[in-house]
């Protein structure tokens, strides 16, 4: 499955709204409108922001270095297909 940047993106963000809602956690694509949030999910009285990192390469390219330990939270998806041995 091939995607531009933009799709790739796109794609990564609903599928993790359609984990997300299996889990019973409300949650929705914030399209470029929060920063640092592609997807916005609540449960109960607390909400948070997610980044979703998309990928359909083989491996992550994070770069040089690993990212500061912080509060945020990342969601990693990769639309690779994994190759049966």
């Amino acid at each position: 499955m091939l995607f531009d940047i933009d799709q790739s993106g796109k794609f990564g963000a609903h599928f993790f709204i359609q984990f997300s809602d299996l889990r019973d956690v409300n949650a929705a694509v914030t399209y470029g409108n929060a920063k640092k949030a592609d997807v916005v999910a609540v449960e109960g009285g607390s909400a948070c922001a997610i980044e979703v990192k998309t990928t359909q390469e083989a491996r992550w390219v994070i770069g040089g270095t690993a990212p500061e330990p912080g509060n945020s939270i990342w969601v990693l998806v990769t639309t690779r297909r994994s190759r049966a041995s």
